[in-house]
């Protein structure tokens, strides 16, 4: 009964360190299927209904540049400066789909030219107003992390996993039981 225990211990055990590790060390990635629509609404004050939108620590070579360019953006976005904008032919809508970082953010800026959009990622949709009167504002920050956990690559990547934690908890059970029988363990 106690080496049955012992066996459970170990499988589980290694499973929870092979699925756990990205996420405890905080490099774990989330796939994003975003889409930014700028309505063409606005707050009766605002003077323009733009849409400013820029990333931030997004995974190595994705930039605006590249978010543009994969989106295919239809005609009202377009590149200027570090952000993506649209501010004619709305409504427009802007779509990306990849994996990103645990602090990958999408960050709009808020100012009085500013107008609505809509923002959808992975089927949650939400809208939000821009428009800051008198100039620039806090920017509007979403954090991609709040994606759910079920497009998380650990557990995406289930049957990868298995098969180091099948391994590990192999060499659990051979160390324990060279340990049980009053021999060295194999690995030093």
């Amino acid at each position: 009964m106690r080496s049955l225990l012992s066996v459970i211990v170990a499988v589980v055990s290694s499973l929870i360190v092979v699925v756990g590790w990205k996420p405890i060390l905080g490099i774990e990635q989330y796939y994003a299927d975003i889409e930014i629509t700028a309505l063409g609404a606005k707050d009766p004050a605002s003077m323009g209904s733009e849409v400013w939108v820029h990333g931030q620590n997004w995974p190595n070579g994705v930039t605006i540049e590249n978010f543009l360019k994969e989106a295919a953006p239809p005609e009202g976005w377009e590149m200027r400066g570090f952000a993506a904008m649209s501010y004619q032919n709305q409504p427009a809508s802007i779509g990306w789909r990849g994996w990103v970082g645990p602090e990958a953010t999408l960050i709009f800026t808020r100012h009085d030219w500013s107008g609505e959009m809509r923002l959808t990622i992975n089927g949650t949709t939400r809208s939000y107003d821009l428009f800051h009167a008198g100039g620039a504002g806090p920017e509007l920050i979403i954090p991609l992390k709040q994606v759910p956990a079920v497009f998380r690559t650990s557990l995406t990547s289930l049957p990868r996993t298995l098969l180091p934690a099948a391994l590990l908890a192999i060499l659990s059970l051979l160390i324990y039981s060279a340990l049980r029988a009053g021999r060295e363990p194999i690995m030093r």
